[in-house]
């Protein structure tokens, strides 16, 4: 299988097909190189090798090749090179080379792709957007009487490489140029928060619904772009610690800002096309390398892009934080295949991906969280999504 696709021009018969098996290679290879022990390469091969994984890194056009370079060169401790911001979520060029058909080298980052641009971005902030590609996967929540059905995601959307970084949402908190009555009301950087996130680039936790809504729409403002939530000037009550008026969000979705991820698009996102409970099989004991679970954690949230991404470039999406998305929680409509949004209303917004505090089985690409939106706990955060052209 590899040395016949080693052998297969990128400008063949097959580009769909072709192109994923040349992005599976590569992101395959790059990973690979990470996980070989440093002191059994020699110093010459290791250079060399650093070199490719660094062109992989800025050059990829695909977001898996992209993670999984930056995976192995940080467990290598080379530097990552710097890459230019390009704060539109539109695919951007590559060398004039690419998509011509002039390259023979499937792990050339230009081979594959077809048109000459990337399926990623990188903003003003430092956050690397991936694109997920349109597809379906089967939605089966394993519970004994569900119904398994078949759900299509029809557009391409980006969503962050990983969760939301401390720092940055400090820095969205401490913004003075943005009003206070756009920021959160209750969150405070304090030792609590510190004590599970111990370092600015460990995920921010302790955040209600309505601060990662708050968020969305900070760097929507900050990238010069719309923001995609908007009050409705309705007013709602969770039961909780206490009982406090909330405002009522709707989002826009034909808006080109910021927001969270649907349920549906979450999981799709965290399966990456694969059909097991994990997105890199069934056999759990593998979690270690992917995702921070109550087995490797230490009790403990950690920085994002330690362990191993997934297929689409996507770290973290097994365990961590769990992640608020758009969606109320609800039983599925199994009637809703393309683009499920949830519910219109409900009591509790829907979590996902399990925690540094949980088992595997709560790690699980389909395993459903929930809690009122104005709930707050040191396992709780969130990663944005974004639409190219809004919509």
């Amino acid at each position: 299988m590899l040395e016949s696709t080693l052998q297969r021009d990128a400008s063949g018969d097959e580009p769909d097909t072709l192109k994923r098996e040349l992005q599976q290679l590569r992101s395959g290879v790059a990973a690979a190189l990470g996980t070989l022990p440093v002191a059994s390469i020699s110093s010459d091969t290791r250079d060399a090798l650093a070199d490719v994984l660094r062109e992989l890194y800025t050059a990829a056009p695909d977001g898996g090749t992209h993670s999984a370079a930056a995976w192995a060169l940080r467990q290598w401790k080379r530097e990552l090179p710097v890459i230019e911001p390009t704060p539109t979520p539109h695919p951007q060029p590559l060398s004039p080379q690419a998509g011509r058909g002039e390259t023979k080298n499937p792990l050339s980052p230009s081979a594959g792709r077809g048109a000459g641009v990337r399926g990623w971005f990188v903003n003003r902030l430092g956050m690397t957007m991936l694109e997920v590609p349109p597809g379906k996967f089967t939605r089966n929540d394993d519970e004994p009487d569900a119904k398994p059905h078949e759900v299509t995601i029809t557009r391409p959307f980006y969503l962050c490489d990983r969760e939301v970084s401390l720092d940055l949402f400090t820095q969205f908190a401490n913004d003075p140029d943005y009003p206070a009555a756009e920021k959160p009301k209750d969150w405070k950087l304090e030792d609590y928060t510190k004590q599970f996130s111990p370092t600015g680039d460990c995920p921010v936790q302790s955040v209600v619904w309505f601060d990662a809504v708050l968020f969305c729409n900070w760097l929507s403002w900050k990238e010069g772009r719309q923001a995609c939530y908007q009050r409705t000037g309705e007013k709602m009550k969770f039961n909780g610690d206490r009982e406090e008026e909330w405002d009522v969000w709707n989002c826009d979705f034909g808006r080109d800002g910021y927001r969270l991820a649907t349920e549906a698009e979450w999981e799709y996102a965290c399966r990456a096309a694969a059909t097991t409970r994990f997105a890199f099989g069934d056999d759990e004991s593998l979690l270690v390398r992917f995702g921070y679970h109550v087995n490797n954690s230490k009790s403990q949230a950690w920085p994002g892009g330690n362990l191993l991404p997934n297929a689409f470039g996507l770290f973290d999406m097994h365990g961590n934080v769990w992640e608020w998305c758009n969606d109320w929680y609800g039983a599925y409509d199994t009637t809703a295949f393309d683009d499920p949004r949830g519910p219109g209303t409900g009591s509790s917004r829907v979590l996902r991906g399990g925690s540094w505090g949980n088992p595997a089985w709560h790690c699980r690409s389909a395993a459903r969280g929930r809690n009122a939106p104005s709930y707050r706990t040191n396992s709780l955060g969130f990663r944005v999504a974004a639409s190219p052209c809004g919509k």
